[in-house]
């Protein structure tokens, strides 16, 4: 049974708040709750918080739902546009923003991160980054038993999945200052997770 959840904080100054990871990997559950057979059984973080979600594979699916190198010619660039567009408009409404979104190409190039902070500070909101990891073979199974169209293309066969592995590692060299959050696939760990990037929101 789900946590009850007496108030939500408004953090101030806001937060924008970029939650990534490899697709399954929990980011959803992060920021929404831990979900099963359509009921919330763990709270996420807009439980506790005031905010507003953006979610990029929700933006995504606007223009498809397969992520194959077609859907990064032609729509992902396009994608994270909006990503930011909605962004903006949420830290400039006077929300935290919580933004869901792997930012697999960026992540890695030197300075990735300014065009968002320089939003925060914009807002003189503060920027944060989490960063979800877990160990390949729990995020294959998740990524199995979830049975995305998204994923499908990763999945073919063992070689098609460890090609995969290669282009998006799951660990990646993040920012300063980044919280780094190992999610083991364990349910009951799951409050844990939240309540440490919860601590880490609030720094």
């Amino acid at each position: 049974m789900m946590t009850t959840v007496e108030t939500r904080e408004t953090l101030k100054p806001l937060r924008l708040v970029l939650v990534t990871g490899s697709g399954g990997v929990g980011k959803t559950s992060l920021i929404e709750g831990f979900h099963t057979d359509g009921r919330k059984i763990y709270p996420g973080l807009t439980d506790f918080i005031i905010a507003g979600k953006v979610d990029k594979d929700l933006i995504a699916n606007g223009f498809t739902e397969v992520r194959d190198p077609s859907y990064v010619k032609r729509y992902r660039t396009q994608s994270y546009g909006q990503v930011f567009q909605q962004t903006e408009e949420i830290i400039a409404g006077g929300r935290t923003a919580l933004v869901n979104a792997s930012f697999r190409l960026e992540i890695g190039k030197l300075g990735w991160e300014r065009r968002y902070d320089e939003l925060a500070k914009k807002h003189e909101a503060i920027l944060k980054i989490i960063r979800l990891v877990t160990a390949p073979e729990t995020l294959y199974r998740r990524l199995v038993a979830r049975d995305a169209i998204t994923d499908h293309h990763k999945l073919v066969d063992l070689e098609t999945w460890k090609a995969w592995l290669q282009e998006e590692p799951i660990e990646m060299e993040m920012p300063p200052g980044s919280l780094i959050l190992t999610n083991n696939g364990n349910i009951g760990d799951f409050p844990n997770l939240v309540q440490q990037a919860m601590a880490f929101l609030k720094e």
